[in-house]
């Protein structure tokens, strides 16, 4: 989910090419169908770790970044 990189390159003030590989920490096809089927979505929210950070991916689309 490119999104998870880029709010975390935003929060590191870097390029996204500049952080580790996110299926490094989360499987991101997964994520993606997640919040991206066609039908309902069936999870509102998933947290996991990532270059130090704690990702918190809401069924909205919206990615909270936080210092894990």
């Amino acid at each position: 989910m490119y999104a998870v990189v880029t709010a975390v390159a935003e929060v590191e003030d870097s390029a996204v090419g500049d952080l580790p590989p996110l299926y490094d920490a989360i499987d991101p096809e997964a994520l993606n169908k997640l919040f991206t089927s066609r039908c309902e979505p069936t999870v509102d929210l998933v947290e996991f770790e990532y270059a130090g950070y704690s990702i918190a991916v809401r069924g909205s689309g919206d990615v909270a970044v936080h210092p894990a």
